[in-house]
């Protein structure tokens, strides 16, 4: 396996052709994918296909103004030890 992306783990699979001719090439290399989707769906699974999701609001959102007394809040915040775990360090030297 070679990562999780989101709700799915990513395979990499490795396989080699001895050819250097680039249409035999893409001809070998899908047909290894259309069998490894065969295998799959025999197996009684199916190879998930990509998504996107939009998120729609019907809000006007933040203006300007209270956007920045967000960001003020936040940044004091920051600079006191409101947030601040045990024996955490600020300068990370501590």
């Amino acid at each position: 396996m070679a990562n999780f992306a989101g709700a799915a783990f990513e395979l990499e699979l490795w396989a080699f052709a001895t050819t250097s001719d680039w249409t035999e090439f893409t001809a070998i290399r899908q047909h290894v994918i259309l069998k490894i989707a065969e295998i799959v769906e025999a197996a009684g699974t199916r190879l998930a296909a990509p998504t996107l999701l939009t998120y729609l609001a019907s809000d006007a959102g933040i203006n300007e103004e209270e956007s920045n007394r967000i960001v003020h809040q936040a940044t004091e915040l920051r600079g006191s030890d409101s947030f601040r775990f045990p024996r955490e360090s600020r300068t990370g030297t501590e």
